[in-house]
């Protein structure tokens, strides 16, 4: 079959499109009647201390609450420190000819956000995170400002500062109350279909680490996570975010596609998640303890009293405008749901945080380990398949001896102790140092982040899927000590033409180091390898007008030790958007290209090669470039709708590929080799609806991830023309929140449908026969199946007892599928009821 060239839609009925579509969202959403309005001029009358004391005028016209914030600042000489995700993105102020006190606007456009301004040096304000929302009301006449603790500020720590204003690439950000008011317990359950494109697989509990199954399609085998940074910190295995506890998490930033590679650096070939800790976000309001604990029962059809499940969270944060704490604490377990299953987590972080006048230090430490037990799928045959790999030709291992089997060619070998219980652990440790001059914000970043496994098990799901089981039968673990600088300018005319140049620096590396067991020995320790990643970036940023913005950017990295020869490549990006303000009604064009690459050795792979490293010299780096073209409509603060088209094409995706038996050695095999090339295009819908008390918001993605062509030598059964295995082709998700008075409730249902991967319980079957030879190539397709879909219902209540204290109660699963995601012999619980209390002082 021929493959299919890629080619950049038609720009102007793209945009057409756009709007039509658009406009039918508004219709339907926006109930009749509705009273849209913008943010007048302040009204509220007090004492501030200075700077909040002296007098602004921004002008007239309507803008947004950001905009209205930069001409105050101009206005007064104050520089602003906040957070731009937390500021009313889809707010709009009527700007007046009028003077006013600073600190007056800054109360009426900060009205119900999580900001309050708190002044850190005679010409420096800080909009810092308030850990509880109250009513905001001025100081009295000669008291000292409210204080706060500085959550992290995006524009000094990661590079662009992104806004729905001059926002030219796909991002969705997710708050910890958003992701609270789910009930659920993991992150692969709260963000699945919540945000378009994405969608995460259910993980049973004794699986260590979960599975991506797409984020805007194939962005890898067995390795498909984007690139995730913890409190700024690049983690050093991404395969552990689908069990981290939303108890944990203030907000997640998810950055779709390879348009953020240029800021990001290799490895974000799929997209970026950035993760801040409740802890490192920290409070204003002095001094605070959170306590929750629930207890219920998942039901099983392999345990007739079903599994009990217990959660418990405390976090605790104390602090002023100077200097501040938090910590958090949180647990959770869950017993056997099948025989021999059990899981239990333990998540600990602490931070603290120090203000001067012009600079801001944070430190951040974070803990995770989870134990889970080692067990089957009731589902497989009483004689599960063995995977086991033969010797290949002689070479050179990563301790520079002659290589053993499990690290030979790209062979995969592993097997371990099914009796003793599988454990990892995870920790993250490193701090910000901000520092403001009149022309520049610099930021220093460092940080390590590591893993420790042992006895993670070689369950039937590497032979099911090897994707699924990145972390197989190894001891061991790596380390990632990473280093980040960035530089932040502004020059040029607000109003007119304006520039925000970001500078940035950086160096990783990557140790891993692995002891484990092979098939019927014991290995020696394993030589420690490093792997280097150095990197420089220059992006700039143009405003037009405040109606357009153009961006771009370029960076240089190298690295080296991910194959014998080290490389150095080049990663672009371009965008655009066009925004246009009509009283409180706004819409957005924009459209972004980026490149992103990927080595083929990555510290995913080495350990879902039994803890193993083997040498992969043959292999091209993956490769995934890509445009997309998007249009944003808000009408006020009540309805935000976004709609993305995004053409993407993929090369070198590195797959483990079922092979032949060599001579020696029996079982089940793997190879892993380069696919060809793989195209992913797609469409994205969001949505969110305010009406009073009732929050409704839905995601939509639409994915056809298909290989286009086949690369020279690849066994694999892929053809071209064929959709790629385990990617959903259709995602949605549609919630709703109510917050009454002393009550609040949630509902999500989140569905995945129409993906195609193997018949894991046929080909189990076949293989548990000794006189089977084991399928490899083009005899695997006759294994394939289509997989019809899984819907997710979850909900959610509370209610409070008293001002302290409030009863919980959620659902998960309520439709009780336990089968079928995303094969036909995981299991995972079933219905899930907990209640419990919690307690805020």
């Amino acid at each position: 079959m021929a493959g299919r060239s890629w080619q950049a839609p038609d720009t102007g009925v793209m945009v057409k499109r756009l709007a039509i579509i658009g406009t039918l969202l508004i219709a339907p959403l926006v109930p009749a009647g509705a009273q849209l309005s913008c943010v007048t001029a302040p009204s509220i009358v007090g004492q501030w201390p200075a700077p909040l004391d002296r007098q602004v005028v921004i002008g007239d016209g309507v803008l947004s609450v950001r905009d209205a914030i930069e001409r105050a600042g101009t206005a007064a000489r104050v520089h602003f420190t906040y957070q731009a995700d937390l500021l009313p993105q889809d707010r709009t102020v009527c700007a007046g000819a009028a003077k006013m006190r600073l600190g007056d606007a800054l109360v009426q456009w900060l009205d119900g956000s999580r900001l309050k301004a708190v002044v850190a040096g005679e010409d420096r304000v800080v909009l810092a995170f308030v850990r509880a929302v109250s009513a905001p009301a001025p100081p009295p006449s000669g008291s000292a400002m409210a204080t706060a603790q500085l959550a992290p500020v995006v524009v000094v720590e990661q590079g662009q500062p992104t806004t729905r204003e001059n926002a030219t690439i796909s991002r969705t950000v997710v708050t910890g109350e958003q992701l609270e008011a789910t009930g659920s317990p993991s992150m692969a359950q709260a963000l699945s279909g919540a945000v378009p494109g994405l969608w995460m697989w259910s993980p049973s509990p004794t699986s260590i680490g979960g599975g991506m199954a797409s984020l805007r399609g194939a962005s890898s085998f067995g390795a498909s996570y984007p690139k995730v940074y913890i409190d700024g910190i690049e983690v050093a295995n991404p395969l552990f975010l689908s069990q981290l506890a939303t108890d944990q998490i203030a907000q997640v930033e998810v950055i779709r596609g390879p348009q953020g590679s240029a800021l990001y650096g290799a490895g974000a070939i799929g997209g970026v998640i950035n993760i801040t800790t409740r802890a490192a976000a920290g409070m204003a309001d002095g001094r605070r303890v959170s306590l929750r604990s629930t207890a219920g029962i998942a039901e099983s059809a392999y345990s007739p009293l079903g599994a009990f499940v217990q959660d418990h969270a405390l976090s605790a944060q104390v602090g002023d405008a100077g200097r501040s704490l938090g910590l958090g604490l949180s647990t959770s377990t869950i017993g056997a749901f099948i025989p021999g299953a059990f899981s239990q987590l333990v998540h600990a972080s602490a931070a603290a945080g120090f203000v001067g006048a012009k600079s801001r230090l944070q430190l951040t430490a974070r803990f995770f380990s989870q134990q889970a037990g080692n067990t089957t799928s009731p589902l497989l045959p009483d004689r599960p398949p063995v995977l086991a790999v033969t010797s290949g030709p002689s070479m050179k291992g990563p301790s520079g001896g002659t290589g053993t089997a499990s690290d030979q060619g790209g062979f995969v070998t592993s097997s371990t102790d099914s009796a003793a219980a599988q454990d990892v652990k995870q920790y993250t440790i490193g701090g910000t140092w901000a520092v403001a001059s009149d022309r520049w914000t610099h930021t220093v970043v460092a940080g390590a982040d590591g893993y420790r496994l042992d006895n993670v098990a070689l369950m039937p799901g590497m032979l099911r899927t090897p994707g699924d089981s990145a972390l197989l039968a190894a001891s061991g673990g790596a380390d990632r000590l990473s280093t980040r600088w960035s530089g932040v300018t502004e020059f040029g005319s607000r109003d007119r033409v304006s520039t925000r140049l970001t500078l940035g620096a950086d160096h990783s590396a990557l140790r891993d180091a692995s002891i484990g067991t092979t098939v019927g020995q014991h290995d020696q320790d394993v030589a420690p390898i490093w792997r280097n990643t150095s990197g420089i970036s220059a992006h700039a940023d143009v405003s037009l007008l405040r109606s357009l913005t153009l961006n771009g950017g370029l960076r240089f990295e190298r690295n080296s030790g991910f194959t014998i020869l080290s490389g150095a490549t080049a990663l672009p990006s371009l965008g655009a958007a066009f925004r246009r303000q009509v009283g409180v009604a706004g819409i957005t064009l924009r459209t972004a290209y980026g490149k992103a690459i990927s080595p083929a050795r990555v510290s995913m792979r080495p350990t879902a090669w039994g803890g193993r490293a083997p040498t992969i010299l043959s292999l091209e780096p993956e490769e995934q470039a890509g445009i997309e073209f998007g249009a944003d409509v808000t009408l006020g603060s009540r309805f935000t709708a976004r709609l993305t088209r995004y053409d993407q094409r993929a090369t070198n995706l590195v797959q483990p590929v079922a092979s032949a038996p060599h001579s020696g050695g029996g079982g089940f095999s793997y190879q892993w080799q380069n696919v060809g090339a793989i195209t992913n295009d797609g469409w994205e819908m969001e949505s969110n609806v305010a009406l009073g008390a009732l929050s409704l918001s839905g995601a939509l993605g639409l994915t056809d991830s298909r290989v286009e062509r086949v690369a020279y030598g690849y066994t694999g059964d892929l053809r071209a023309g064929d959709h790629v295995l385990q990617v959903p082709r259709r995602t949605v998700s549609v919630s709703a929140t109510w917050a009454g008075r002393g009550w609040s409730g949630s509902g999500t249902l989140a569905r995945a449908s129409q993906w195609t991967n193997y018949d894991w319980l046929t080909l189990s079957g076949d293989l548990s026969d000794p006189q089977m030879t084991p399928p490899h190539g083009a005899a695997l397709r006759a294994y394939w199946r289509n997989y019809p879909g899984v819907t997710r219902l979850r909900a959610s209540f509370s209610r409070d007892i008293t001002t302290a204290f409030g009863l919980v109660v959620s659902a998960e699963n309520l439709l009780n599928a336990q089968a079928g995601e995303p094969d036909n012999v995981t299991i995972v619980p079933g219905r899930t009821l907990r209640a419990g209390l919690r307690a805020r002082f």
